[in-house]
């Protein structure tokens, strides 16, 4: 049964009369079909029909595209990871009547994040349309009469000329050039919202490249320092700047508010946006003959044929040549509005904006513009196969049908994994799984370099399938790789997995992951170096949520790992790592004591421990332990655990412990045993169910400016074996059996503590 969308009122020919008994259909709310030039059907709803009787009856009706409902439809808040133009689409369309239609071979693989606030279906359209530098065709599918799909298409722009020009004598009839001077600006001060907060008002602050080193030379900013949180155009400056009063110019200013995250970022934007306001602003409207309409005949077959060459579409480059009448112009630009009345070819209208003069900067730019969007867009490498490989599950995504590999409903992705690797290039590129779940059986290897293999957020998911037993979900062995936005589920009630993502390479990244419910680990790091663990969720894992052995220089920024069966960050044999502002909580399970800590160091050198929260764990919020030193310390909040705050022993040494929180622990706050040459200053160590701080069998080390109040022992304990320690300047007040124990030897506390 053919599904009808719409009721329609005619199929509209210009080449026709139409009865008075067609009239009679023309009614408010009925549906007008108009064919473009492309041949694709366009709906227009009518809204108001008007009737003239005199001599003769005329019937006039007004018509909206039909497009024009999605701006009724409801607003909604979004936010989208890694959209295609599929899903983005998708999300925009649902829960109304349209589909998503055709989109382009060259969009297929672009990736946007895409948010807004309370957007209807068409603003949510247009800022696609935007986002992926392409046009939204709006159209509907006729069968047997009748409506029965109306679609949104996602075109291609033409970045290049193609050879449409419009000329007097030729097909350009008459032409209006309007020049807008009224907001040109020939420098911008670049600003965007920053990291950092005033700490008064809680309000952001400012981010600037005022610190930054540029230089304008040949339009890069680069090299050279200039200071400045503004950038500026000397040659518009002396052509539209404003006058000094001495014969000079002054720059006319504007704010850029950017939306780069970083200073560079910052930069870049308010370059690129001077580079569009540091000119006159000029509109041409044209009346012009569309001669894509005119027919000739072949000279070859003698059949009619039309002229292709000449279409005039949405957004092409175009050149206009007008030296007439003492009009003198040569530009190139862009078709920003179409009129064509159905009946008269010869009137088509065209506005054209921003135009670009011929051989100028702009230009080069532009050439520019189009050589990096041709490099961002999909493109086989010598028939290797294209740099972006989409990946769908045929029941759990929306739209599979763009993607270049479908998984069977059912099966798992091993099963067409060495297809996916293969369609990449040697060199690398990305894999990209739609949303949806898709079973895995084995390990997924990820043996090429500079691989990105990316999810679209939460919504994609890689579920370890039951009774399967494997080392990892994803095993990387490319150097510089990078998995981002997915979810990895370990199924661990009824199966056996080590690892979410194992890493045994150099040069990656692993961000926005969720690697839960493994028997193992969540993310694991084997001899590895140059390695970035950022922005992931690693929870309900059944040994650590990262785990790092034998690696150096890895940055693990910003994690959260939750209820780990050992460990929240485990490092062993590791080195010149940074572990800063992660969330370690509630790790513990079976294991012996030590084993149920959020950060776990061991004969592990000249690491830095920094800004990270470990609180509520089984046993203690750190712990550095067994040969290793040189380690950095420092603001860390390690409180409400069931052992010690921050424990270090079994030789550690010269390491730095300091500015951290250590409260209300079962046991000490601090807790140094066999260890020496350390610097324990300006902690905080309250409120714990021992001692504030305790140290057993230690020998130099300088313990100062800490404050260890309201514990139910000692503030200080230097237990006996202990010899040559630094104790002093240090606040010990209201603790429940004293302020200092001192059972060591050769004790320094002088001039003394504040008990």
């Amino acid at each position: 049964m053919t599904n009808t969308i719409a009721n329609i009122s005619i199929f509209y020919d210009p080449n026709h009369d139409y009865t008075a008994a067609a009239a009679e259909t023309l009614t408010g709310g009925n549906v007008l079909l108009v064919q473009d030039p492309d041949g694709a059907w366009q709906p227009f709803v009518i809204r108001q029909a008007d009737t003239a009787i005199g001599d003769s009856l005329t019937k006039t009706v007004e018509a909206d595209h039909l497009y024009y409902e999605l701006g009724d439809g409801q607003p909604k808040s979004f936010s989208l990871t890694n959209a295609t133009p599929s899903t983005a689409m998708t999300a925009a369309l649902e829960g109304t009547r349209w589909q998503v239609g055709e989109i382009d071979d060259s969009l297929v693989a672009v990736t946007k994040n895409l948010s807004g606030e309370l957007l209807n279906p068409l603003a949510r359209l247009r800022q696609i349309e935007t986002e992926y530098e392409a046009r939204l065709r709006f159209r509907c599918a006729v069968t047997d009469g009748i409506v029965t799909g109306l679609y949104v298409d996602l075109l291609e722009i033409d970045q290049a000329f193609r050879g449409q020009r419009f000329e007097f004598g030729r097909n350009l009839q008459s032409i209006k050039i309007t020049t807008d001077f009224s907001e040109i600006k020939t420098a911008l001060i670049g600003t965007a919202i920053g990291e950092e907060v005033d700490p008064l008002t809680g309000d952001p602050l400012p981010l600037t490249f005022r610190g930054v080193e540029w230089s304008m030379a040949n339009g890069d900013p680069t090299d050279k320092p200039y200071g400045q949180d503004w950038v500026g155009d000397e040659e518009a400056r002396q052509l539209y700047g404003i006058p000094d009063g001495q014969g000079g110019m002054l720059h006319r200013f504007g704010v850029h508010e950017s939306e780069g995250v970083t200073p560079l970022g910052v930069l870049q934007g308010t370059w690129t946006a001077l580079r569009n306001r540091n000119r006159p602003s000029i509109t041409i409207e044209a009346t012009l003959a569309d001669l894509e309409q005119v027919k000739v005949v072949d000279i070859e077959t003698g059949e009619p044929v039309q002229l292709s060459h000449e279409k005039i579409r949405l957004g092409n480059l175009c050149h206009v040549i007008a030296r007439h009448k003492g009009i003198k112009a040569a530009l190139e630009l862009r078709v920003s509005r179409l009129i064509r009345p159905l009946k008269r070819q010869e009137a088509t209208e065209v506005t054209l904006g921003d135009p670009i003069p011929l051989q100028s900067q702009r230009l080069i730019e532009v050439e520019r513009w189009q050589k990096w969007a041709d490099r961002r867009r999909r493109q086989l490498d010598r028939g290797k196969g294209p740099a972006t490989v989409i990946v769908a599950s045929e029941d759990t995504t929306q739209n599979p049908w763009y993607a270049h590999v479908i998984i069977p409903a059912g099966e798992a992705l091993n099963a067409y994994w060495e297809t996916i690797m293969t369609l990449l290039p040697e060199r690398g590129g990305q894999i990209l799984l739609l949303e949806g779940t898709y079973l895995v059986s084995s390990p997924l290897g990820v043996t090429k370099d500079n691989v990105r293999f990316a999810g679209q957020g939460a919504g994609t998911v890689l579920q370890v399938m039951r009774e399967a037993i494997m080392s990892a979900v994803l095993d990387v062995t490319g150097a510089g790789v990078q998995i981002a936005d997915l979810s990895i589920d370990g199924s661990k009630d009824h199966a056996d997995c080590d690892a979410g993502v194992r890493v045994s390479a150099s040069g990656g990244k692993l961000q926005g992951l969720t690697c839960h419910n493994l028997s193992g680990s969540g993310i694991v790091v084997n001899e590895s170096n140059e390695i970035i663990i950022l922005g992931n969720a690693c929870n309900d894992n059944g040994v650590a949520g990262i785990a790092i052995t034998n690696s150096a220089d890895i940055t693990v920024e910003a994690n959260t790992c939750r209820r780990s069966s050992d460990y929240g960050i485990y490092l062993s044999r590791a080195s010149n790592c940074s572990l800063l502002a992660n969330k370690c909580y509630q790790s513990g399970g079976a294991g012996a004591e030590g084993q149920n800590t959020g950060i776990f160091l061991s004969e592990s050198c000249l690491n830095v421990l920094q800004s990270n929260t470990c609180n509520d764990n089984t046993w203690s919020g750190i712990i550095v332990y067994e040969n290793s030193s040189g380690n950095t310390i420092t603001g860390n909040t390690c409180s409400g655990n069931q052992g010690d705050g921050i424990a270090a022993g079994a030789e550690v040494y010269d390491s730095l412990i300091t500015s951290n929180t250590c409260n209300d622990n079962m046991r000490h706050g601090i807790y140094l045993i066999a260890s020496a040459r350390n610097t324990i200053n300006g902690n905080a160590c309250s409120g714990n169910g021992l001692t504030g701080l305790n140290l057993e069998f230690c020998w130099d080390n300088n313990i100062q400016s800490n404050r260890c109040a309201n514990n139910a022992d000692y503030g200080i304990a230097i237990d006996s074996g202990s010899s040559n320690n630094l104790v002093t300047n240090n606040d010990v007040i209201g603790n429940t059996t004293g302020a200092i124990k001192d059972d060591g030897s050769q004790t320094v506390t002088t001039p003394g503590n504040r008990a």
